[in-house]
């Protein structure tokens, strides 16, 4: 039984934190520090969207289906690998998910972004449908291999993830020669620029923000019976309590060793340059008491933000 301790100050956010053990491992054993692969279909080689609604599963592809709309939806496929030590998947497991998929900001608005994360399996493809055409994308076994696809997200992105584009047609293909098709080189060129582009100004929009609030709350002016030293004091802790608070923290789902957590409210952030991971801690409860695991950071880097809303 985990207890997630918060020291948590500032405004208003909500994210999810997912810890899916399954593709943990094999994300670790691969390289540390990489994006995730992602991609994004489209209809054609113009690179328009794919026609029709998306849709997470075959009863709601046929549901929605209609004489002229063909809804479609992508699933992640994969084996289980010997040796997987967590559970409740056994070695061997074959298990099918589907994947909801992000909305793409603009350049690639209308268009959905699809993530893979690296795990402890084999026989890993992803399967696109629309109607009877089914599309296969197999992905290699071998972690080096898939750290090369990584490398090539890397070489247009940094660190960051940014889409592979991949058209929409019926076959069997890897991930690696769809990837190296240059029909698309220019437009996820065009798309991970423009991801980069609103990072940063999402970031100096932050910073901007910050910079007035604290010029704001530090403007009070101590009176004259406050000694220096008390004043400081009485002006720091103001600049903290005006911060909006933590307003909820609950766990929103939990699935055998997976906790999805949802925050709303305020956060201490780890300071990292354009970081926005939260400082906390996690305690773990054993005969009666709680043991801390995960010790709350003492100090702050100071490279980016020190709290978020």
């Amino acid at each position: 039984m985990l207890r997630n301790v918060f020291n948590l100050v500032g405004g208003k956010i909500a994210r999810k934190c997912a810890f899916v053990l399954l593709f943990l491992p094999f994300l670790l054993h691969a390289q540390p520090g990489g994006p995730d692969l992602t991609f994004l279909m489209v209809h054609n080689a113009n690179g328009r969207p794919m026609k029709g609604p998306y849709v997470e599963n075959a009863m709601l592809r046929e549901a929605a289906r209609t004489k002229t709309t063909e809804p479609w939806s992508v699933e992640i496929h994969f084996t289980v690998a010997e040796g997987y030590p967590y559970g409740p998947e056994n070695p061997g497991d074959h298990k099918q998910w589907s994947l909801a998929g992000t909305e793409m900001p603009a350049p690639g608005r209308d268009r959905k972004v699809f993530s893979i994360i690296d795990c402890w399996c084999t026989d890993l493809h992803i399967q696109v449908i629309q109607a009877d055409r089914i599309m296969r994308i197999d992905l290699p076994d071998a972690p080096a291999d898939r750290w090369a696809l990584v490398q090539r997200v890397m070489v247009r992105s940094g660190d960051h993830p940014s889409p592979e584009v991949f058209r929409f047609r019926v076959g069997r293909y890897t991930y690696a020669e769809l990837a190296d098709d240059p029909a698309f080189d220019k437009l996820e060129q065009r798309i991970a620029d423009g991801l980069g582009h609103a990072r940063d100004t999402d970031y100096r929009r932050q910073l901007s923000e910050q910079e007035k609030y604290y010029n704001e709350q530090l403007q009070v002016v101590p009176s004259e019976s406050q000694s220096p030293g008390l004043a400081e004091i009485g002006t720091y802790e103001q600049e903290i309590a005006a911060r909006p608070a933590l307003k909820v923290l609950e766990i929103e789902q939990q699935h055998a060793d997976t906790i999805w957590l949802q925050i709303t409210g305020g956060v201490i952030l780890d300071g990292g340059c354009a970081s926005w991971m939260p400082q906390f801690s996690i305690e773990m409860l054993t005969d009666g008491s709680w043991v801390e695991r995960h010790p709350f950071p003492v100090a702050q880097m100071d490279c980016g933000m020190p709290w978020a809303e």
